[in-house]
């Protein structure tokens, strides 16, 4: 079939795994038990399988709300990676910060409105609404202007990101221990 397995680790943070499977594969031909062949359609049975797990996925997501953590620092992350998202939030909920997230830059906007959190994660490429016009609408709200963003990107724009008014900017790969290092500045801030 194809496909990969990697693990990225990081000490008192956690663990990733990611399985990579290709989208489509060929038809598998398989011998019965009376010795006829059998074609069996390969795809098929993995999109039933991909739309089980996704239905499992969101019934799940739905029955387990966040932990609250009654004076903890509320942290925003907001991040088109999937696998970015549940690292950061995996780290700073060990940390002690209660964590919400956005996979969109509109979607953060949104959240940070209801929320008013402590400080921003946000990464800068994104589709749709990148994170500068992100970090410029956030600047520009009276309510969320004074909101501390920390910059997280591949990108070397950290100039761009201080001048629009980022609080921090980081490179990525994250190293895991400035970037708890960093944030214990907002411990202790919680609502």
């Amino acid at each position: 079939m194809g496909g990969d397995i990697t693990l990225e680790t990081e000490f008192n943070c956690g663990s990733t795994f990611t399985i990579r499977l290709p989208v489509v594969v060929k038809s598998q031909i398989e011998a019965s038990p009376d010795g006829q062949i059998e074609e069996i359609d390969v795809e098929s049975s993995l999109k039933l399988e991909r739309s089980a797990v996704a239905t499992e996925a969101k019934q799940k997501e739905v029955r387990s709300p966040p932990l609250e953590l009654p004076d903890a620092a509320t942290v925003l992350v907001i991040d088109d990676d999937p696998d970015a998202r549940d690292l950061m939030t995996r780290c700073l909920s060990k940390e002690g910060f209660r964590v919400r997230s956005s996979a969109s830059g509109e979607g953060g906007l949104l959240l940070a409105k209801e929320l008013l959190p402590d400080a921003i994660i946000l990464d800068v490429m994104m589709p749709s609404m990148d994170g500068w016009a992100v970090l410029s609408a956030l600047k520009a709200d009276p309510d969320l202007a004074d909101i501390p963003v920390i910059m997280i990107t591949f990108l070397d724009d950290k100039n761009q990101g201080l001048e629009l008014g980022a609080a921090e900017y980081l490179r990525k790969p994250l190293d895991y221990k400035r970037f708890a290092a960093l944030l214990s500045k907002y411990q202790g801030l919680g609502k």
